[in-house]
C-alpha cells in the first residue's frame, strides 16, 4: 500500500502538469502496479476523465468519489480477513500436502492468496459507489486503451526458475514475466498473445505478491518448508511455451503459436499421476522452460522498479517512481537495474544526483541530499539508432524517489498540512512504513500520495524539460 498510495499522488502531479495524457506505456510492478492498474482500469470503463479521477474533496463526500474510495478502503487486512484466510489455510492444509506434496501438481491451494486478491479488487477494481468489479482480460484491456487513448499497461511479475547448470535464473531478463494487452512471457520462457490464463486484476495481485515467504526464504529447505505449510502467495500457471509451437517467418523473426492443447493436458494428467519420489525426476515437473506449470511472483523479486521494461523497448523519456522502504537510501533497486542495463543492454545508466549521495559516509547525509531533492534526472546511453544524432539513443530518465524533506517542511508542504500532520504523529516511521503494513487509513494514503505529488509538482520544470526534448 505504501507504493501503491504514493504511485496514485504521482500519476496525479503528471496529470496536473499535463503530461500523463502524453504517455505512451507504463510499467509497474508491486505496490505502483496497483496504482497503474486502478488508473487504466477507471479510465477504461467510465467517462471520468483526469481530474475527476485525481479530484479529492475530502471534507464532501459526494465529490472525488474515485480518492475517497481509494481513501476509505485502504485496509487490505483486517481481522475478519485474517481470520477467514487462518481458516481457509487451514483447511486445504491436508490438500495442499496431498496435491503438492505427494503427486507435485503445483497447484494453487493457498486460501489467503485469494484473501489479498479480493480485497485488491475492493480496493482498486471497484466502480466508487457500487459493488461492480472491473475484472477486465488483456485482451479486452487493449482493446478499451485503444478506443479511449490510454497507455499501454505492462504488469511486470517475477517468475520462478529453477536452478541448473545453464543457472538461467541469473539473468534478470530471464526472470522478468512481463503481462500486457499485446503479450506475456519472458525472455527465458519465450513470449505468447494466446490463451491468457488470468485477468488484469489477478495479474495485478500476483505483481503484488511481496510477502511469499516461498520465495523470500533463503535455501531450498526453507523454501520447502514454507510451500509445504502453504504460505505462497504467488501463482501457478500453466506454461504456455509447452502448448505453443515455434516457428520464424521470413524476416527472422520467431513467432509462437498456439496449437491443439489436448495433447499437452494429456500429457499433464499422465504425469501427475505419477507420486513422490518419483516425480522430482521428471523434467516435466520442474519449474523452467521444460516445466509443464510455472509458478509467479511479485514483481519486485526481479526488478522492483519495473524499468527495464521500458528501456529494453527504447522509451526515449522514461520517469521511474522508487517507493521502495530505503530508509537508508542505499539505492539498491537503483544499482540492481544500473547493472542488469549494463550486463544485458549494454548501456550506461546513471543519475547523477545519486550517485553523488552515494559517496556521503552517513545515513543522516544521503536522506538530507535526497530529501532537499527528491526529482532527479539521468540517462541511458547509449543505443544504436539509426536517423538519430551519431546514430545513436539516449534514454532520457527523471527519478523520483520517496523521501520526506523535515529541514523543509515549513515551505515545502505549507499547502498540504495533512503531511505534516501525520508525519509529527509517525515520525518514527514515515515515509517508510513497513511491508506488512496493508491496512491504511484514510489520513495515511492521503499522506503518502500528497507526498509524491508536492515532489513531483515542486520540481515540475524537470519533467518540462525532459518533456521539451525530441
Amino acid at each position: 500500500m505504501r507504493a501503491g498510495s504514493y504511485a496514485v499522488g504521482a500519476l496525479s502531479a503528471l496529470a496536473k502538469l499535463g503530461y500523463l495524457s502524453k504517455v505512451d506505456v507504463i510499467s509497474a510492478a508491486s505496490g505502483g502496479a496497483y496504482a497503474a492498474g486502478w488508473y487504466i482500469s477507471q479510465r477504461a470503463t467510465s467517462d471520468a476523465d483526469d481530474a475527476e479521477l485525481f479530484l479529492d474533496c475530502k471534507d464532501k463526500p459526494n465529490c472525488g468519489v474515485y480518492q475517497h474510495h481509494l481513501a476509505d478502503h485502504g485496509k487490505l487486512v483486517n481481522r475478519r480477513r485474517v481470520a477467514f484466510a487462518l481458516l481457509t489455510d487451514t483447511l486445504m492444509f491436508p490438500v495442499n500436502l496431498l496435491v503438492n506434496g505427494v503427486f507435485g501438481w503445483h497447484e494453487n491451494t493457498t486460501g489467503h492468496r485469494r484473501f489479498y486478491e479480493r480485497a485488491l479488487v475492493s480496493e482498486f477494481f471497484t466502480t466508487p459507489g457500487t459493488h461492480r468489479h472491473i475484472r477486465y482480460s488483456f485482451p479486452d484491456l487493449g482493446a478499451a486503451s485503444l478506443s479511449k487513448h490510454l497507455p499501454l499497461l505492462v504488469v511486470n511479475t517475477t517468475v520462478s526458475i529453477d536452478d541448473d547448470s545453464h543457472h538461467y535464473a541469473a539473468d534478470l531478463r530471464n526472470s522478468i514475466y512481463e503481462l500486457s494487452p499485446v503479450r506475456y512471457g519472458s525472455d527465458a520462457f519465450g513470449y505468447s498473445s494466446d490463451q491468457y490464463q488470468m485477468d488484469l486484476p489477478r495479474a495485478i495481485s500476483v505483481s503484488g505478491a511481496a510477502a511469499d515467504l516461498s520465495v523470500l526464504a533463503s535455501g531450498n529447505v526453507q523454501k520447502t518448508l514454507f510451500s509445504a505449510l502453504n504460505l505462497d502467495l504467488g501463482y501457478f500457471i500453466d506454461n504456455p511455451m509447452r502448448f505453443m509451437r515455434q516457428s520464424t517467418d521470413a524476416s527472422g523473426c520467431v513467432k509462437y503459436t498456439a496449437v491443439d492443447n489436448a495433447h499437452f493436458n494429456a500429457r499433464k494428467w499422465t504425469f501427475r499421476a505419477v507420486p513422490f519420489p518419483v516425480y522430482p525426476f521428471i523434467p516435466y515437473w520442474s519449474k523452467d522452460k521444460q516445466g509443464l506449470r510455472s509458478y509467479l511472483s511479485d514483481g519486485g523479486h526481479s526488478e522492483n522498479l519495473a524499468a527495464f521494461s521500458l528501456v529494453r523497448r527504447l522509451v526515449r523519456n522514461i520517469v521511474i517512481v522508487d517507493a521502495s522502504g530505503d530508509a537508508n537510501f542505499l539505492f539498491d533497486d537503483y544499482k540492481q537495474l544500473q547493472k542488469a542495463i549494463l550486463q544485458h543492454l549494454n548501456a550506461n545508466f546513471e543519475v547523477p544526483a545519486i550517485e553523488a549521495a552515494l559517496k556521503a559516509e552517513t545515513v543522516d547525509e544521503r536522506r538530507r541530499i535526497i530529501s532537499a531533492m527528491p526529482v532527479m534526472t539521468g540517462t541511458v546511453r547509449y543505443f544504436p539508432y539509426p536517423n538519430e544524432p551519431n546514430n545513436e539513443r539516449t534514454l532520457n530518465i527523471v527519478y523520483l524517489k520517496l523521501s520526506y524533506d523535515l529541514a523543509g517542511e515549513k515551505t515545502k508542504y505549507k499547502d498540504f498540512p495533512n503531511i505534516v500532520a501525520y508525519r509529527t504523529k509517525h515520525a518514527g516511521v514515515f515515509p517508510f512504513q513497513g511491508l506488512f503494513d496493508q491496512a491504511y487509513s484514510p489520513d495515511q494514503y492521503r499522506a503518502y500520495r500528497d507526498l509524491a505529488y508536492v515532489s513531483i509538482v515542486n520540481d515540475g520544470q524537470l519533467i518540462r524539460s525532459m518533456a521539451a526534448l525530441p
